[in-house]
C-alpha cells in the first residue's frame, strides 16, 4: 500500500505474472500515490511471481509456475479484494 490513507479514492493495482519481481509496478503505484490516490497492490502470487527470464527454459519453468498458481485460486483472491 502506498499513498495518503485519507485519500478520497483507493485504487487496487493488479499486476501481471511478473509484477512483484519488477520495480515498475512499485514505480507506477508510487506515481499514482503522488497524484493523491491510496494504492493497494495485492500479492496474488504469495511472494512467488514468475521469473522475468525469457531464456530457452522459460516455457518449461512457466508451466511449472502455472501448476502452483491455479487461475481459479487467483480469481477468488481478486474477487475477495472487492468484498
Amino acid at each position: 500500500m502506498t499513498g495518503p490513507t485519507d485519500a478520497k479514492m483507493t485504487l487496487v493495482f493488479i499486476g501481471d505474472i511478473f509484477s512483484n519481481n519488477s520495480s515498475r509496478i512499485k514505480e507506477n503505484a508510487d506515481f499514482l500515490a503522488d497524484k493523491g490516490f491510496h494504492v493497494v497492490v495485492p500479492d496474488f502470487h504469495k511472494g512467488d511471481s514468475c521469473e522475468y527470464d525469457f531464456g530457452p527454459e522459460f516455457m518449461a519453468n512457466f508451466r511449472k509456475w502455472l501448476d502452483t498458481h491455479p487461475v481459479d485460486e487467483v480469481v477468488r483472491m481478486v474477487e475477495d479484494c472487492f468484498k
